[in-house]
C-alpha cells in the first residue's frame, strides 16, 4: 500500500484544513441544542455516570453526525497515540478541536461564555476520543 509522506508543515496544513472543514459546517458535529448538556456533562463527578452521560449524548446525535464524529475521534486517538513525536496528546487535540465541534447555540452564544466552557468541551471531547471504542455506531 502506498504511504503518503508528509513534512511538518504538511501536516499542519492538513490539521489547519480539517479544523476550517468543520468550523464551516451549517451544523456542527455535536448540535448546538445539546451544548449545554455537553458543558454540564463535564461537572459529573463520578466518572462512569460522566461516561454514560456523553455516551447517551453522542448517542442522541443524528447518525450522520455520529459516523462522522466517531470517525474524526478515531483519527484524533490516533494522533494522539504518537503523541511523543508529534506533541500532540489527547488533551492538547481535545484543546483545539472542541470549539469546532461544540458550538454554543446562538441565543446563549456571548464570548465570555464560550471562553469559560472550553475547559469542561475540552475535557468531554477527551474523554470521547479515549473511550471512542465504547460508543455505539448508531441508536438501535
Amino acid at each position: 500500500t502506498y504511504q503518503a509522506k508528509m513534512d511538518d508543515r504538511d501536516v499542519h496544513e492538513v490539521a489547519s484544513l480539517l479544523k476550517g472543514f468543520l468550523n464551516r459546517l451549517p451544523v456542527p458535529l455535536c448540535l448546538p441544542t445539546s451544548y449545554p448538556q455537553f458543558v454540564s456533562a463535564h461537572a459529573i463527578r463520578n466518572v462512569d455516570t460522566r461516561f454514560q452521560k456523553i455516551k447517551n449524548l453522542f448517542n442522541g446525535l443524528p447518525n450522520a453526525n455520529k459516523m462522522v464524529l466517531l470517525h474524526l475521534l478515531r483519527h484524533l486517538h490516533k494522533v494522539a497515540q504518537h503523541s511523543k513525536k508529534n506533541k500532540m496528546t489527547v488533551s492538547s487535540l481535545a484543546t483545539t478541536f472542541a470549539p469546532v465541534i461544540f458550538k454554543c447555540p446562538k441565543e446563549l452564544d456571548s464570548p465570555l461564555r464560550v471562553m469559560t466552557d472550553q475547559p469542561a468541551l475540552a475535557a468531554v471531547l477527551a474523554t470521547l476520543i479515549s473511550y471512542h471504542h465504547l460508543l455505539p455506531l448508531s441508536q438501535e
